[in-house]
């Protein structure tokens, strides 16, 4: 077992431990102890401009938890902390869950000004105007960076990305948490998301959430024409949501996802070129012993709320993720699913729970599931259309008649499910008059919906 904690600014100097330092010894003013699974290190002081903590003699055993809090000073604020390398924003506490491999967490400060109090009629000085830089990483590991606009009246920052070329590798921008921002954005060419397949992608880091977009997210879509798409990531509106809405979603994180095309705002909406987005989010204790239960909620401009059947919290980044192919308001929400037939320690009880959660399946009545009853095919085909939001034929009448006509639409997409393992199969190849339980179908959908 090995395991790495960082970030515990020390004399202004990040400390990163890990066991194949040694059994003991010192690094950046820390000493360390590793005793089987376990490591124990205690820092000697904070720096001045902030901790991560606990700063005593820490054991972290395999399979265990670990909590830390990150405390600024009086004169600093936290700029972000970053979770294996993810952006998490600004949050106060994170916790590692069943520790069985590497894990890291870093957190940086910014100075906010002020300071003590002193004798003397002197006046101090006004501080200057800070400047804020965007961090880039480019796919052949190029590192740059790049000035952030701050438009303070209208809670906004910007980074214009220029060409980087993004289109042949994967570039991740960071923009730092800025005071009084609500909204961030990356400024884009037309032309590099407009390439005639993924080529490469490009990542918008903040504190608000991170958006991942495809070189090709712009391709066959109308209403783009232009020089430059901007896409932007902040903090819904509130305000806006109904009252059931509003009260269901109580303090949990809800953000707003923009396209705008040489400052139009422009609807977005390509099927064949999802973006990805996380969403930082720490659970309540009762949210953390149900993950499977944590959803995102798709909110159209009528205040209408849609699942997203792909959404999920990873214990791992601390951070909600989705696919998407729209832009609109997004939400986090908790929605646990039980039935009086489905046990906790059942082994389809996570699968079962997590597509009730996102409205696949509402189960046979009365509060059950019956997970070992037979599904007829007419049954798996509609719960795979709710598992991928297909939407059926307008005309009834265009629908498919019989088993045969359902067995050809459904050849190409059924065969590539046995060849990626994700259901089984007869030397590579399915049967297609099988029968098949509630509950292995039930762990078909969850296997493809938490990849």
């Amino acid at each position: 077992m090995s395991f790495t904690v960082t970030g515990q600014r020390l004399n202004g100097t990040p400390v990163t431990l890990q066991d194949h330092l040694g059994t003991s010894g010192t690094l950046g003013h820390v000493s360390y102890t590793v005793s089987g699974n376990d490591i124990s290190f205690t820092p000697s002081s904070a720096g001045s401009d902030g901790s991560v903590s606990p700063s005593g003699a820490v054991n972290v055993a395999e399979g265990s938890n670990q909590t830390f809090t990150i405390t600024p000073d009086s004169r600093y604020r936290i700029n972000f902390v970053t979770v294996n390398g993810v952006n998490q924003g600004v949050i106060t506490t994170y916790t590692f869950t069943n520790v069985t491999t590497n894990h890291a967490i870093n957190a940086t400060f910014t100075y906010k000004g002020g300071g003590g109090s002193g004798g003397g009629s002197s006046t101090p000085s006004t501080p200057a105007t800070p400047t804020y830089k965007a961090d880039v990483k480019a796919g052949n590991s190029t590192e740059t960076t790049l000035p952030v606009t701050v438009d303070g009246g209208a809670g906004s920052a910007s980074v214009d990305a220029g060409s980087q070329n993004f289109a042949q590798g994967r570039t991740v921008i960071t923009i730092p948490s800025i005071p009084d921002v609500s909204t961030y954005s990356v400024g884009i060419p037309v032309p590099e998301l407009s390439t005639a397949y993924v080529q490469g992608a490009l990542t918008l880091n903040t504190d608000a959430g991170s958006i991942m977009v495809p070189s090709n997210m712009l391709t066959g879509t109308e209403g783009v024409d232009g020089d430059k798409a901007q896409i932007s990531i902040g903090k819904g509106d509130r305000a806006t949501l109904p009252n059931d809405v509003r009260a269901a979603l109580g303090d949990k994180p809800l953000i707003q996802l923009t396209l705008s095309i040489d400052g139009r705002q422009t609807n977005w909406n390509n099927p064949n070129a999802p973006v990805t987005v996380s969403i930082p989010y720490t659970p309540t204790a009762a949210e953390l012993a149900n993950p499977e239960s944590i959803v995102i909620w798709y909110i159209d401009g009528s205040g209408n709320v849609v699942t997203i059947p792909n959404g999920h919290y990873d214990p791992a980044t601390g951070m909600v993720t989705f696919s998407t192919t729209h832009f609109s308001n997004y939400a986090v929400a908790y929605n646990k699913v039980s039935f009086n037939d489905v046990t906790a320690g059942a082994w389809y009880h996570k699968a079962v729970s997590f597509i009730a959660a996102r409205g696949i399946t509402g189960g046979t009545g009365n509060s059950n599931y019956s997970p070992n009853a037979k599904l007829t095919r007419g049954e798996f085909i509609v719960m795979l259309m709710r598992a991928y939001g297909i939407e059926p034929y307008a005309n009834p009448a265009d629908n498919f008649s019989d088993a045969g006509q359902i067995a050809s639409w459904a050849k190409d997409a059924m065969t590539l499910l046995v060849k990626t393992e994700t259901i089984g199969g007869n030397a590579g190849m399915l049967n297609p008059t099988s029968t098949t339980t509630r509950a292995e179908m039930v762990q078909v959908l969850y296997n493809l919906l938490k990849r």
